[in-house]
């Protein structure tokens, strides 16, 4: 009687052990499609920090580049042209030492506290950002040389030797600026390329061909009246031109 039992009892057995294969199998596949779904979400959210870091960096780059193009918008305005301005005012009147704008110190500022962030901008644009602040520098070098000069005039001091040197200071602030106007010119266009800020909305584009007329004009009547006028050498945007600046290095 025993022997029947057990035989009858082993199909049932064998059905539960498969059950419970079978339930394991539907954890593991559970564990395991849970994994996969975290692994996406993961990758997934991964991929869009990159995306949003990616944006935000482009945005610092954009924000950086409009920041310089108003910097330099700005210091055309106040060192170039109206010291165009002022030479041009006073190309006729012998012995005459123009007033020039003073330049704050430092007169950069923007571009002097994001000097760590310039290397974001793409290796053209960068380039071109250093060759124009070193330029700009010493032409406000030239600038402050000047009116040291000047004061000395003024208060009569050592005028045989504070006159020659007003005069020198002056000669090479007439000689820079045509081509630092062109320069600037260039620089905006392609800040104005990567910010998308229109460029007839800046001050450097409302005159700049009079403000180079004037300050040629002043380097024709005033340093080398009978000299043959210099060629323009224009920078292009898209590549840097050679920049002869005649005033001193700033070390």
């Amino acid at each position: 009687m025993d022997t029947p039992g057990a035989v009858i009892g082993a199909p049932s057995s064998n059905l539960g052990s498969l059950a419970v294969l079978l339930a394991a199998v539907i954890v593991l596949l559970a564990v395991f499609l849970a994994w996969q779904s975290a692994r996406r979400e993961t990758e997934r959210q991964r991929q869009l920090d990159r995306e949003i870091a990616g944006r935000e960096r482009s945005r610092q780059k954009v924000a950086l580049a409009r920041a310089l193009l108003f910097e330099v918008d700005s210091f055309y305005r106040h060192y170039l042209r109206e010291v165009a301005g002022a030479l041009a005012g006073s190309e006729d009147w012998e012995g005459h030492y123009p007033v020039v704008p003073w330049a704050p110190d430092p007169p950069f500022p923007i571009y002097t506290a994001n000097a760590g962030r310039v290397g974001e901008l793409d290796e053209e644009t960068l380039e071109e950002l250093i060759y124009y602040y070193g330029a700009a520098n010493a032409y406000v070098v030239l600038l402050r040389d000047y009116k040291t000069a000047m004061d000395r005039v003024l208060r009569k001091d050592a005028l045989e030797i504070a006159i020659p040197e007003a005069r020198l200071h002056l000669s090479r602030i007439r000689e820079a600026l045509p081509e630092l106007v062109a320069f600037t010119a260039s620089l905006c266009r392609k800040l104005c390329e990567i910010t998308g800020v229109p460029y007839q909305y800046l001050r450097i584009a409302a005159e700049p061909e009079g403000a180079l007329r004037r300050s040629r004009a002043a380097v024709h009547e005033v340093i080398a009246p009978d000299a043959e006028p210099r060629a323009e050498r224009r920078p292009e945007s898209r590549k840097v031109a050679p920049f002869t600046f005649p005033g001193k290095p700033v070390n």
